[in-house]
C-alpha cells in the first residue's frame, strides 16, 4: 500500500523540489506511438505533469496526497485526482505512456504493476525516474551526508533503499527499450535558502520532526550557510530513467 509522506507542508514541495529537464520528456514522448493520454502517477504537486501536457492531448495526474494535488498548477490538458497508484480511475488499455517520477518506491509493486498491465495500451511506454543525493561541492556534500546518514539515521522508511539502489532491485515489467532514458541530467542553480528548503522536504526530515519535534536541518544549517557563502551555486543529482515498452 502506498504511503503518504508529503501532505504536510505540501506547498514547500512545489516550491523547493527540482525540475526535470525538457530533454527527458521530449525523448519519452517520442517513444510513445500515440499521444492521447499520459498518466503521471505519484504526481506530487505536478512538476512532471505540466511537462507531459506539452506532448499529450490529456494527462491524468494522480497522487495519494490530496494536499499535494491542491498545490499543482492548473492546466487545461491536465486532470488532477487524489488516488492510490494501485487504484487509478482509468479504463483498460487507455493509456499511451505511464510516468512515475521519484515515487515508485512508495508503491505496492505487485498491485501497481497489475494496474500498469491493465491500463497501458499495447506498445505503450512505462517510465520510472529516480534521483539520489545531490552534489554541490565537497564541503557542502559532507554536510548533506551528515544530515542524511547520521542525523536522520533510523528516520528513513525502508523503501528509501530503492532510491539508493537507483531502482535496480524493483521488478519492473516488460523489457527495456535499448538506450532509452540514458544521458539525462537533473541540475539546478540554487541559493542556500533554496537548498535548505529542499532538504526540509525530505521524508526522513519529516519523520524526524514528527518523532522528536525538532528540525534536524537546523543542526547543519549554520555550517551550510558558512560553506555556501553568497549567491547561487550549481546543484546536481544522479538521475536514473528506466524505460520499458509493453509488448
Amino acid at each position: 500500500m502506498s504511503k503518504d509522506r508529503f501532505s504536510h507542508a505540501s506547498d514547500d514541495y512545489q516550491r523547493y523540489r527540482p525540475r526535470y529537464s525538457s530533454s527527458l520528456f521530449n525523448e519519452i514522448a517520442g517513444l510513445a506511438g500515440r499521444h492521447e493520454l499520459a498518466w503521471d502517477c505519484g504526481c506530487g504537486s505536478g512538476q512532471a505533469s505540466v511537462a507531459l501536457a506539452q506532448y499529450f492531448q490529456r494527462v491524468l495526474a494522480t497522487d495519494l496526497s490530496f494536499a499535494q494535488v491542491l498545490e499543482a498548477p492548473s492546466h487545461k490538458g491536465i486532470h488532477y485526482a487524489a488516488a492510490r497508484a494501485e487504484q487509478p480511475p482509468l479504463g483498460a488499455e487507455s493509456v499511451d505512456l505511464i510516468l512515475v517520477a521519484q515515487a515508485l518506491h512508495w508503491f505496492d509493486f505487485q498491485s501497481f504493476f497489475a494496474e500498469v498491465e491493465r491500463v497501458l495500451r499495447h506498445r505503450g511506454v512505462f517510465v520510472a525516474v529516480t534521483y539520489n543525493l545531490l552534489t554541490v561541492a565537497p564541503e557542502i556534500d559532507a554536510l548533506v551526508h551528515e544530515l542524511y546518514f547520521d542525523l536522520l539515521k533510523g528516520c528513513w522508511d525502508a523503501e528509501r533503499r530503492h532510491v539508493e539502489e537507483a531502482y535496480r532491485n524493483i521488478p519492473l515489467p516488460y523489457e527495456p527499450i535499448p538506450g532509452a532514458g540514458a544521458g539525462h541530467s537533473l541540475q539546478a542553480q540554487w541559493s542556500v535558502d533554496h537548498l535548505l528548503g529542499y532538504l526540509r522536504t525530505w521524508s526522513g526530515v519529516k519523520q524526524y520532526q514528527s518523532r522528536y519535534a525538532k528540525d534536524p536541518v537546523a543542526f547543519v544549517e549554520p555550517a551550510l550557510r558558512a560553506a555556501w557563502q553568497d549567491g547561487e551555486r550549481a546543484v546536481d543529482w544522479p538521475l536514473t530513467a528506466l524505460v520499458r515498452r509493453k509488448p
